[in-house]
């Protein structure tokens, strides 16, 4: 008796552990596959994150342009500022000439 219970218990467990080499098949094919879909996720993840930093090194280029014709401008009106301060000294002085007679038109 004992015998053929631990027969069938032989059997049953063979024929169980023939089942999960099977089962362990078909996991480590969708493991593999999950792998394979993770990996297109990060390939596209990178060209995302590829696109942004061109995007955002081409802005940083034309802000920094922005910046230099600020900066030219900004030079430009100081000039402009430095000639209308001249020209108001040589009209306050032609205004005080006038003012004692000693402006002429000749």
């Amino acid at each position: 008796m004992k015998s053929r219970k631990l027969a069938k218990q032989t059997a049953r467990c063979h024929h169980e552990h023939q089942g999960s080499d099977r089962g362990g098949a078909g996991v480590t094919k969708a493991t593999v596959e999950e792998i394979h879909r993770i990996s297109k996720i990060i390939n596209s993840v990178n060209e995302i994150v590829a696109t942004i930093s061109m995007a955002v090194g081409e802005q940083s280029a034309a802000t920094e342009e922005i910046a230099t014709n600020i900066a030219q401008a900004s030079l430009g009106l100081g000039e402009v500022n430095e000639n209308v301060s001249q020209s108001s000294v040589v009209a306050g002085g032609i205004t005080q000439d006038i003012g004692r007679g000693e402006w002429s038109c000749q």
